[in-house]
């Protein structure tokens, strides 16, 4: 703590140099208190200057970004937070400005008036980094249930302040799994340029074909206390409607083991079909397959847990998820025809821009999927860039096409 205090320090000193409107955000910024609480840091390059009674906010934005404005009455992690403006969009020419009309008049006292920073702060607003309005959901090729969706979390770091994001799906976060993180394509398909992102593997799948609307709802920290004096900031993006056309549709809840048997629901939208079910283990060890046929598109299979050999699989500590993979095909043809099938049902738009053609997503082993639903670091999350213009690191990826 006693560094921080000497970067907050450093970082004062550098303000009084450049102009008492500058904030050096990229530094954590001690609260003015004596405990050393550590104010979560504003955007980079954030300065606010008054006029007459009126206290004008501005600071670098990309034209992706949208902001939440907060103000407090005095410069102490006991002050409380207040919202002055929430999912404003960025402003032109990389540069946003928010006007609190008569500002100045709910400040006490000539040095608060001086130190307009410290009762002020903008943060980015954590998003999706594309734009998905309107876009197809229909996976990869040997993924076709599933999507990953990239988002940034607008501020640096892996831990304090980093906010945490959860993905929101009609309304409802129904825990759609662990964040990870993906080589993910920033260009175009002819010009390529990839880069590490966080984001969501969504698996929309078990939610039925058609629109449905996706959110990102954030837990931003305000301070590092731990205790009376924490403050905590809930924010959501602008919501996007996106559609689902899986050729399956897994229905009812995500197949888990029961008491002795695991019963696999789905639905195919061709009604006249063969089908094949496979189930896979946590190492991607395929344990058993079913075949068989429906003419109505219902497909349902109630396994008692046993592979192909025969064993069992009920014990929870090393079988504690299944992995049910589901082809059709034809009713005429052979299961060949299966992956024709996929191919004309799934064009792959969204998967081959983002992940390229030849991604493929390989079940996880025990130990990594122990590791992402404890939400531990990943080590690739130094690697992310934690908004569109990254101003701390001198990363700017605005101009990405």
């Amino acid at each position: 703590m006693a560094v921080m205090k000497l970067l907050s320090t450093f970082a004062r000193l550098l303000a009084v140099f450049f102009g008492s409107g500058v904030s050096l955000s990229c530094l954590p910024v001690i609260a003015a208190d004596d405990l050393e609480i550590v104010d979560t840091p504003p955007v980079a390059g954030l300065r606010a200057e008054a006029t007459a009674t009126n206290v004008t906010l501005s600071w670098p934005s990309d034209s992706r970004e949208s902001f939440v404005v907060l103000w407090r009455s005095n410069a102490t992690y006991r002050a409380q937070w207040i919202v002055l403006t929430n999912q404003m969009p960025a402003g032109l020419n990389n540069r946003t400005i928010f006007l609190d009309t008569a500002g100045l008049t709910r400040i006490q006292g000539d040095a608060a008036r001086t130190n307009l920073i410290g009762l002020y702060v903008v943060y980015v607003i954590p998003d999706f980094w594309f734009d998905m309005e309107g876009i197809t959901l229909n996976g990869g090729p040997q993924n076709p249930g599933e999507d990953f969706l990239s988002f940034y979390y607008g501020i640096g770091g892996t831990g304090f302040p980093r906010p945490g994001v959860g993905l929101m799906v009609d309304g409802e976060e129904a825990g759609w799994g662990p964040i990870q993180v993906e080589r993910v394509n920033f260009g175009t398909v002819k010009k390529p340029r990839w880069t590490y992102a966080a984001g969501f593997w969504f698996r929309h799948d078990i939610v039925p074909n058609g629109e449905h609307v996706l959110q990102l709802r954030s837990m931003l920290s305000l301070n590092n206390f731990v205790g009376e004096w924490s403050q905590d900031i809930f924010l959501t993006n602008k919501s996007v409607r996106v559609r689902v056309t899986n050729e399956i549709s897994f229905v009812g809840e995500p197949p888990f083991v029961g008491k002795s048997n695991l019963t696999i629901v789905a639905q195919s939208v061709e009604p006249r079909v063969n089908w094949q079910i496979e189930v896979y283990d946590d190492s991607s060890h395929r344990l058993i397959e079913k075949k068989d046929r429906t003419t109505t598109g219902n497909i349902q299979w109630v396994w008692d847990l046993r592979d192909a050999r025969g064993d069992l699989h009920d014990d929870p500590a090393r079988d504690f998820r299944f992995w049910p993979k589901i082809t059709v095909w034809p009713i005429n043809s052979l299961p060949k025809g299966a992956q024709l099938l996929m191919q004309r049902q799934n064009p792959h738009s969204w998967w081959e821009k983002k992940l390229g053609k030849h991604f493929v997503q390989p079940l996880p082993s025990p130990e990594t999927y122990r590791e992402l639903t404890i939400q531990e670091d990943n080590s690739l999350e130094r690697q992310v860039t934690p908004r569109p213009l990254d101003l701390c690191s001198n990363i700017s990826l605005s101009r990405l096409k």
